[in-house]
């Protein structure tokens, strides 16, 4: 009875296999993925099933080994592993740890909202296996190709506990620094926002050189300061406004600052996309609150 249910079970994951492959077959991965670090185009790595509802899931690297990996649905929108909340009072806010030991894995699942926790332990017997005659294994056991579709199910696992490993960790910044507090601005959104502030600070003729789109945006831009006003006093005045005007968005003047020259103050101001980046601005926002 036990093996029969055994060999039950295997056909079962045999048959979903088969029809993952059919699937994969008639599925073509997006093209041309973005690094977010580098903005080279990514390399498909694998694909993974969602074993909930089998959704197939693409993975891809960047050449360049940059972090984190992406996974992308079929139509290329990136898949987003769900929050995991706590059983007790509904919040997003369970946190895992495991710990190893000589003849056991304890993992525990915590609430950092209320006082939820809960504990499974996983222990490894050293007792042998119950063995099998040679008529018992040729009846039950399953051949070598399909011991592959198994193998190939247990990999695809693996592979979806690492990137949701990757992507608490991302949760997590972005819940602690703040990320999505920051305002992420358009070039036409800047140059608005911007023309309607040099105005208050008695600037004029805002102009806007060409965007350079390479890793980050940069665009340099050139105003008119008021005739009563000497170098010193414009430059400190359109550095301290733009900073503050910008301290919120994803916008950044670039390290060399404002320049002057007969009446026309210029700069370049630089964007920031990477949650590497955002994390920094994330960092300055709490602190300058």
């Amino acid at each position: 009875k036990r093996w029969e249910n055994k060999r039950e079970t295997i056909w079962q994951w045999v048959q979903e296999d088969e029809a993952k492959d059919r699937l994969l077959e008639k599925t073509i991965p997006p093209n041309n993925v973005p690094c977010n670090t580098c903005g080279k185009k990514m390399i498909y790595s694998s694909h993974i099933f969602l074993h909930n509802d089998g959704t197939l899931l693409f993975l891809y690297d960047c050449p360049d080994k940059h972090t984190p990996r992406k996974v992308l649905y079929p139509n290329g929108v990136e898949y987003t592993y769900p929050e995991r909340k706590c059983p007790k009072c509904g919040y997003a806010t369970i946190q895992g740890t495991t710990e190893k030991k000589k003849d056991a894995v304890i993992m525990t699942d915590t609430c950092t909202n209320c006082d939820y926790s809960h504990t499974d332990t996983l222990e490894f017997s050293g007792t042998d296996e119950e063995k099998i005659d040679e008529e018992e294994r040729g009846k039950y056991c399953v051949s070598d190709e399909e011991g592959k579709h198994i193998v190939r199910s247990f990999n695809d696992i693996e592979q979806l506990s690492g990137f949701m490993g990757e992507h608490k960790v991302r949760q997590d910044n972005r819940e602690r620094y703040q990320l999505d507090k920051i305002e992420i601005l358009t070039v036409p959104q800047l140059e608005e926002r911007l023309q309607q502030h040099i105005g208050f600070l008695k600037f004029k003729k805002l102009q806007f050189d060409r965007p350079e789109m390479k890793r980050y945006v940069t665009i340099g831009f050139s105003v008119q300061g008021p005739s009563g006003r000497n170098e010193n006093e414009s430059v400190k005045t359109l550095h301290q406004g733009i900073k503050r005007l910008l301290f919120t968005t994803n916008w950044r003047l670039t390290a060399d600052g404002v320049s002057y020259r007969l009446g026309v103050l210029s700069g370049r101001l630089k964007a920031f996309e990477q949650e590497e980046d955002l994390i920094k601005i994330g960092k300055e926002i709490i602190k300058g609150l």
